[in-house]
Protein backbone atom coordinates (compact mmCIF):
# COMPACT_ATOMS: atom_id res chain seq x y z
CA UNK A 1 0.00 0.00 0.00
CA UNK A 2 1.29 3.03 -0.66
CA UNK A 3 0.89 6.10 1.96
CA UNK A 4 -0.97 9.09 1.72
CA UNK A 5 0.83 12.38 1.77
CA UNK A 6 -2.05 14.77 2.70
CA UNK A 7 -1.87 18.16 2.21
CA UNK A 8 -0.19 20.51 5.10
CA UNK A 9 -3.38 22.48 5.28
CA UNK A 10 -5.39 19.69 5.87
CA UNK A 11 -2.77 18.08 7.92
CA UNK A 12 -3.16 21.13 10.33
CA UNK A 13 -6.92 21.28 10.57
CA UNK A 14 -6.94 24.29 8.19
CA UNK A 15 -9.30 25.88 5.29
CA UNK A 16 -7.32 25.13 1.96
CA UNK A 17 -5.50 28.37 0.05
CA UNK A 18 -7.49 30.46 -1.94
CA UNK A 19 -6.81 29.52 -5.53
CA UNK A 20 -8.06 33.44 -6.46
CA UNK A 21 -5.17 34.61 -3.85
CA UNK A 22 -2.59 31.87 -5.27
CA UNK A 23 -3.42 33.08 -8.88
CA UNK A 24 -3.28 37.07 -7.96
CA UNK A 25 0.55 36.00 -6.52
CA UNK A 26 1.47 33.55 -9.96
CA UNK A 27 0.37 36.50 -11.93
CA UNK A 28 2.12 39.54 -9.81
CA UNK A 29 5.83 37.32 -9.85
CA UNK A 30 5.29 36.95 -14.01
CA UNK A 31 5.13 40.62 -14.27
CA UNK A 32 7.57 40.97 -12.08
CA UNK A 33 10.27 38.22 -14.16
CA UNK A 34 8.49 40.16 -17.25
CA UNK A 35 9.77 43.25 -15.77
CA UNK A 36 12.69 42.15 -14.74
CA UNK A 37 14.25 40.48 -17.96
CA UNK A 38 12.84 43.48 -20.56
CA UNK A 39 14.68 45.86 -18.00
CA UNK A 40 11.64 48.04 -16.71
CA UNK A 41 12.00 46.71 -13.18
CA UNK A 42 12.51 50.27 -11.91
CA UNK A 43 9.18 51.19 -13.52
CA UNK A 44 7.10 48.61 -11.42
CA UNK A 45 5.61 48.93 -8.40
CA UNK A 46 4.82 52.08 -6.73
CA UNK A 47 5.69 55.16 -8.03
CA UNK A 48 7.59 56.75 -4.84
CA UNK A 49 8.87 53.46 -3.61
CA UNK A 50 12.26 53.46 -3.19
CA UNK A 51 14.47 51.17 -5.21
CA UNK A 52 17.08 49.34 -4.31
CA UNK A 53 20.19 50.65 -6.17
CA UNK A 54 20.69 46.84 -8.79
CA UNK A 55 17.24 47.99 -9.45
CA UNK A 56 18.84 51.28 -11.63
CA UNK A 57 20.97 49.19 -13.35
CA UNK A 58 18.29 46.83 -14.37
CA UNK A 59 17.70 49.05 -17.50
CA UNK A 60 21.06 48.95 -18.53
CA UNK A 61 21.44 45.38 -18.37
CA UNK A 62 18.93 44.16 -19.94
CA UNK A 63 17.07 46.84 -21.90
CA UNK A 64 16.70 46.79 -25.85
CA UNK A 65 19.02 49.37 -27.99
CA UNK A 66 15.40 51.07 -28.24
CA UNK A 67 14.91 51.54 -24.34
CA UNK A 68 17.83 52.84 -23.96
CA UNK A 69 17.80 55.57 -26.77
CA UNK A 70 14.53 56.89 -24.73
CA UNK A 71 15.98 56.46 -21.57
CA UNK A 72 19.36 58.86 -22.65
CA UNK A 73 17.01 61.47 -23.81
CA UNK A 74 14.78 61.90 -21.17
CA UNK A 75 15.24 64.29 -18.48
CA UNK A 76 13.33 63.48 -15.71
CA UNK A 77 11.12 66.61 -13.96
CA UNK A 78 10.41 64.12 -10.92
CA UNK A 79 11.98 66.31 -7.79
CA UNK A 80 13.80 64.55 -4.83
CA UNK A 81 16.15 61.53 -4.63
CA UNK A 82 13.45 59.32 -7.48
CA UNK A 83 14.75 62.39 -10.06
CA UNK A 84 18.36 62.37 -9.16
CA UNK A 85 18.03 58.44 -10.05
CA UNK A 86 16.41 59.05 -13.06
CA UNK A 87 18.83 61.66 -14.49
CA UNK A 88 21.47 59.49 -13.59
CA UNK A 89 20.22 56.62 -15.09
CA UNK A 90 19.64 58.82 -18.47
CA UNK A 91 23.24 60.17 -18.19
CA UNK A 92 24.40 56.42 -18.23
CA UNK A 93 22.25 55.01 -20.86
CA UNK A 94 23.52 57.17 -23.09
CA UNK A 95 27.54 56.41 -22.08
CA UNK A 96 26.22 52.76 -22.39
CA UNK A 97 25.22 53.38 -26.07
CA UNK A 98 28.25 55.04 -26.97
CA UNK A 99 30.12 53.14 -25.11
CA UNK A 100 28.41 49.83 -27.23
CA UNK A 101 29.18 51.74 -30.26
CA UNK A 102 32.78 52.21 -29.60
CA UNK A 103 33.94 48.98 -28.12
CA UNK A 104 31.43 46.32 -29.66
CA UNK A 105 27.57 45.02 -29.44
CA UNK A 106 25.29 46.49 -26.96
CA UNK A 107 24.78 42.60 -25.80
CA UNK A 108 28.49 42.09 -25.08
CA UNK A 109 28.79 45.03 -23.34
CA UNK A 110 25.59 43.87 -21.14
CA UNK A 111 26.80 40.57 -20.77
CA UNK A 112 30.63 41.43 -20.16
CA UNK A 113 30.12 44.23 -17.67
CA UNK A 114 26.37 45.26 -16.74
CA UNK A 115 25.04 41.95 -15.96
CA UNK A 116 27.35 41.13 -13.67
CA UNK A 117 27.27 44.49 -11.88
CA UNK A 118 23.73 44.29 -11.34
CA UNK A 119 24.21 40.73 -10.01
CA UNK A 120 27.28 42.50 -7.60
CA UNK A 121 25.14 45.00 -6.59
CA UNK A 122 22.46 42.93 -5.74
CA UNK A 123 24.20 41.02 -3.37
CA UNK A 124 25.90 43.80 -1.73
CA UNK A 125 24.74 44.89 1.52
CA UNK A 126 24.99 48.83 2.86
CA UNK A 127 24.04 50.43 -0.63
CA UNK A 128 20.65 51.91 0.99
CA UNK A 129 22.79 55.38 1.44
CA UNK A 130 24.81 55.27 -2.06
CA UNK A 131 23.93 58.89 -3.77
CA UNK A 132 23.03 58.60 -8.03
CA UNK A 133 26.92 60.03 -8.61
CA UNK A 134 28.29 56.89 -6.19
CA UNK A 135 26.28 54.68 -8.78
CA UNK A 136 27.35 56.38 -12.10
CA UNK A 137 30.68 55.88 -10.99
CA UNK A 138 30.45 52.46 -10.38
CA UNK A 139 28.74 51.64 -14.01
CA UNK A 140 31.40 53.83 -15.54
CA UNK A 141 34.45 51.54 -13.94
CA UNK A 142 32.42 48.57 -14.85
CA UNK A 143 32.54 49.97 -17.97
CA UNK A 144 36.11 50.51 -18.13
CA UNK A 145 36.87 47.41 -16.57
CA UNK A 146 35.23 46.01 -19.66
CA UNK A 147 37.26 47.76 -22.25
CA UNK A 148 39.93 46.97 -20.89
CA UNK A 149 39.32 43.07 -20.80
CA UNK A 150 37.84 43.35 -24.23
CA UNK A 151 41.24 45.12 -25.31
CA UNK A 152 43.46 42.52 -23.75
CA UNK A 153 42.10 39.51 -25.42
Amino acid sequence: MVPVRWPTWLRRGESPPSRRHDAREARQLSEECEAFLSGELAESGPRRQRRPVWVWTNLLAHGSMAQLVRAGAQRSSLRGRAGEWRRARAYLAAEVLMFAERCGSLESVQQGALVPLELELAGTRGLERWTPAEWVSTVVAALEAHRRRALAS
